[in-house]
């Protein structure tokens, strides 16, 4: 096609399962990552940068001490050669990559990354069974030394690795019932565990969560207690505590000149003052469906918050997903009557509502202990439909008032379309069956109840699509596509097939997410069981394609040739849902569950 994709925009940020993710760097920019992504975020002008070099999910971060290059360190995926873990060593302000380190070494993720003050060292730890210490000259990519933190018989898990201060060859490792101390020994290539951590009559914590060093080279931890323990330069004994500072575990702590900053799970940010005697100076409470603050940041005067559910606060929020993103739909209608508003929602039970051109989320909305599959909406009578885990359809207006109508099915649903007029609501389930709802408001009341079962598919659903318009006995009909190749078309008010090949052929369709049709040839049969997503651009005749790999191809529509050429794009582990928004000059993707929502403008 003559249309490129730019990516654009990544909305929020990974928070619920990594740690250390986000720093300012010397220019005055966040740095964090979002699956594979790794975005550098100006908040002064509202604008990212994106480092898209990774071939996996990146699982930890580092920022050097010039505060220009950092490090991130990739997932692996079992089978994939390009997906193998490995360390990128890059400068923030051009994204040119500078180093990679440990490419054909590692055999697992690098879930914690940090390096020295002097020296060009650069220390790893990889989420295997016995979490892999390495040192590394990340300028040479050689490993210096190495060892091994835990061993198979301890209940041992490593959570965050620090150097001292000024001692370049001195390291401390925190973790499940571990707070142990290391020495680099360079010329035997080892590294060699000095003392462990002596709480004397103080409570061992199960965890020790995240650390930080002062200026003084004190050595500051939180763990899951919710204490906060100080212990001095080269001792293993605690100077001073906070008992309980917090209510839940910490997630971070943070030094800026004579404030301590700690966040935990409890909602609650704290500000300490630091010196000879800590003192509480304050609290900021955050929003509970944030799930707690995770990773704090300072630029100037201003606190960043990285949270557990995935945004990013400040003084306005960059909002995004803490679980798997299978749901993306549009059609809200906006004020200003322009199309560039698109919903979200995910496994984290929480719905969002972004303006792309904004780029920022207007509203949230969680729905507590709820996994939410998909989701649709119906702009002629302004209702939202959404599937769960535990086989309910939900269907509530787009205000979220009143109360919402649900029926529950045999199966999850994959898929939910509703039809033009919004009178019925098509369900693709797990157990291969199609249910039609019927759907009836009368003085605001909403009923449902199922009016027909579509039967005929033998694997998984993989589109549902409405006609544009009534075709038979002046109602829509309805297709639908499978994982093997299967293409029907359905009279929903008889339940049956259409097997006259006019109405197959001459239908025009209301979407595009079938991933087989007679308008699909090439590679969209050839390889449909690797694709994942379809989202057509009626205003470009643009067909963007999912895969199951993470990736978008770009067609050109209708693909009537064996022959077709089409652009590659993509950066996550996978593909869970496309959509054109803005009059089909942008496209949103969500990656599934490494949680990335991105944001491309067609150019």
């Amino acid at each position: 096609p003559d249309y490129q994709l730019q990516l654009e925009w990544v909305y929020g940020y990974r928070g619920i399962d990594c740690h250390s993710n986000l720093f300012a760097t010397k220019a005055g920019e966040l740095v964090y990552f979002a699956g594979c992504i790794a975005v550098v975020y100006s908040a002064e002008t509202k604008t990212q940068k994106h480092y898209c070099e990774h071939t996996a999910e990146i699982k930890s971060l580092a920022l050097h001490p010039n505060k220009e290059i950092v490090a991130t360190g990739q997932g692996e995926k079992s089978g994939e050669v390009m997906r193998q873990a490995h360390i990128r060593v890059w400068h923030t302000l051009t994204l040119q990559t500078l180093h990679v380190v440990g490419k054909k070494t590692f055999m697992s993720p690098i879930i914690c990354l940090d390096f020295s003050q002097s020296l060009n060292h650069l220390v790893s730890i990889e989420n295997n069974m016995n979490h892999v210490m390495c040192v590394w000259n990340f300028r040479t990519g050689k490993r210096v030394a190495k060892c091994n933190t835990t061993h198979h018989h301890q209940a041992t898990k490593i959570i965050c690795v620090r150097f001292a201060l000024k001692n370049p060859n001195i390291l401390v490792t925190g973790g499940k019932n571990h707070l142990t101390w290391w020495e680099i020994k360079e010329e035997k290539g080892r590294i060699e565990e000095t003392m462990k951590a002596d709480y004397q009559r103080n409570i061992q914590p199960k965890y020790v969560t995240c650390m930080h060093y002062s200026s003084k080279e004190d050595l500051i931890t939180g763990d899951s207690n919710g204490t906060v323990y100080v212990w001095p330069k080269e001792g293993n004994t605690i100077s001073y505590l906070i008992k309980h500072a917090h209510d839940a575990p910490v997630m971070s702590v943070y030094l800026q000149e004579d404030m301590m900053i700690t966040s935990a799970r409890d909602d609650n940010v704290f500000a300490w003052s630091w010196g000879k005697n800590v003192k509480y100076l304050g609290s900021l409470k955050i929003p509970t469906s944030e799930g707690g603050v995770c990773q704090t940041a300072v630029i100037g005067n201003i606190l960043y918050m990285g949270t557990l559910h995935g945004s990013i606060l400040q003084t306005e929020i960059l909002t995004g997903h803490s679980n798997a993103i299978q749901a993306v739909t549009v059609g809200i209608k906006p004020t200003d009557g322009k199309n560039h508003l698109f919903l979200t929602a995910g496994f984290d039970g929480a719905m969002h509502v972004f303006d792309a051109l904004e780029k920022k989320c207007l509203v949230r909305h969680y729905f507590q202990k709820t996994v939410i599959r998909c989701i649709d909406i119906c702009p002629p009578k302004n209702l939202i439909a959404l599937s769960t885990k535990n086989c309910e359809v939900i269907v509530l207006h787009i205000s979220m008032q009143g109360n919402p109508c649900t029926v529950r099915e045999e199966a999850s649903p994959l898929h939910l379309r509703f039809s033009p007029c919004g009178n019925k609501l098509a369900l693709a389930c797990t157990n291969n069956i199609i249910y039609v709802v019927q759907l009836r408001l009368t003085d605001g009341q909403k009923e449902m109840h199922i009016a027909r079962i579509l039967k005929g598919h033998t694997s998984k659903v993989t589109g549902l699509d409405w006609s544009a318009h009534k075709v038979i006995d002046r109602h829509y009909i309805l297709r639908s596509s499978s994982g093997t190749g299967e293409y029907m078309v359905w009279n929903t008010e008889s339940g049956q097939q259409v097997q006259n090949s006019l109405f197959l052929k001459t239908s025009t369709w209301i979407s595009e997410t079938c991933t087989t049709g007679f308008e699909k040839k090439g590679r969209l049969v050839t390889e449909c069981k690797n694709l994942s997503s379809f989202f057509f651009s009626k205003y470009n005749l643009i067909l963007a394609v999912g895969t199951e790999s993470g990736k978008i191809l770009m067609f050109r529509h209708p693909c009537l040739t064996s022959r077709a050429e089409c652009n590659t794009y993509g950066f996550g582990n996978g593909t869970a849902a496309l959509r054109f928004i803005a009059g089909g000059e942008r496209l949103v993707m969500a990656g599934g569950t490494d949680c990335l929502l991105t944001q491309w403008k067609l150019t």
